[in-house]
């Protein structure tokens, strides 16, 4: 997938495989996007946090890195053109998304809270999926 900022692409499957990780789902038009954005960038400075990776999903890069350039969050962010992570997920068409990709290959959508509003949220959400199976 195109990193957004940077030249070139990432292969999703290989930065994923074997280790835990936040997916996030979002768009430069999103409202709680831009609220949840800096909230992640707080978790990912913990001690506890595992990595965290946005998805820039039906957005145009251009508006997707502005808002990245001014929230500057400390992980990185691909574009995921034509909705292939949304599809791959089966993730419903609302943003944010957040799902946690288990070491095993597995995904579990978070559901709660549906916007994360506090880094102990997150590290509570991962918490939880990580300790169930998929």
């Amino acid at each position: 997938m195109p990193c957004l900022g940077e030249v070139g692409a990432v292969p999703l499957g290989a930065v994923l495989a074997g280790r835990p990780v936040l997916l996030n789902l979002w768009a430069s038009w999103c409202a709680p996007c831009r609220k949840e954005i800096p909230v992640l960038d707080a978790y990912v400075a913990r001690p506890d946090a595992v990595d965290v990776l946005g998805v820039v999903v039906r957005d145009r890069p251009a508006d997707a890195l502005a808002m990245a350039d001014e929230l500057d969050p400390r992980y990185p962010s691909v574009l995921g053109p034509d909705n292939a992570v949304q599809a791959a997920l089966g993730a419903p068409p609302v943003l944010p998304t957040n799902w946690i990709i288990r070491p095993d290959g597995s995904a579990a959508r978070v559901t709660d809270p549906l916007v994360f509003r506090d880094p102990a949220q997150v590290a509570a959400a991962v918490g939880a999926a990580l300790a169930t199976t998929g």
